[in-house]
C-alpha cells in the first residue's frame, strides 16, 4: 500500500550488511554515541566476576557477577557480555550473548 496522494517509487538498498552501526564497525569510523552511552540515569557497580568453563571446549562458559545500583535513581539494568574465541574472527562489538536478569 502506498502513502495516500504520493506516487509509487522504487528504493534500492545496496548496503548489504553494512547498515547503521555495522557500517561504522566495518569502516572503523568513530560513532557519536557508542553502545550504552547515556542509557541510564544512575550508576552501577560490578563485582565478583567469575567465569566457569564447561567440561569440553564445545561447552558453554558460565559468567556471573553481582550488579549493584550505587546511584540515587531507581533503575534496572540488563548487562550483556560479548564473547569471542581466539581461534575465530572476532564478533562485531554489537553481537551480544544471551543474558538473564
Amino acid at each position: 500500500m502506498w502513502a495516500k496522494g504520493l506516487p509509487p517509487f522504487q528504493v534500492a538498498y545496496d548496503e548489504g550488511l553494512k547498515v547503521g552501526y555495522k557500517w561504522y564497525d566495518a569502516e572503523k569510523k568513530p560513532v557519536l554515541f557508542p553502545f550504552g552511552y547515556g542509557l541510564s540515569y544512575t550508576t552501577y557497580k560490578y563485582s565478583g566476576l567469575t567465569a566457569t568453563p564447561g567440561a569440553t571446549s564445545a561447552d558453554k562458559v558460565k559468567v556471573s557477577f553481582t550488579l549493584t545500583n550505587i546511584g540515587t535513581a531507581k533503575a534496572q539494568k540488563s548487562p550483556k557480555s560479548t564473547p569471542h574465541s581466539p581461534r575465530v574472527p572476532r564478533n562485531p562489538p554489537s553481537a551480544s550473548s544471551a543474558s538473564a536478569k
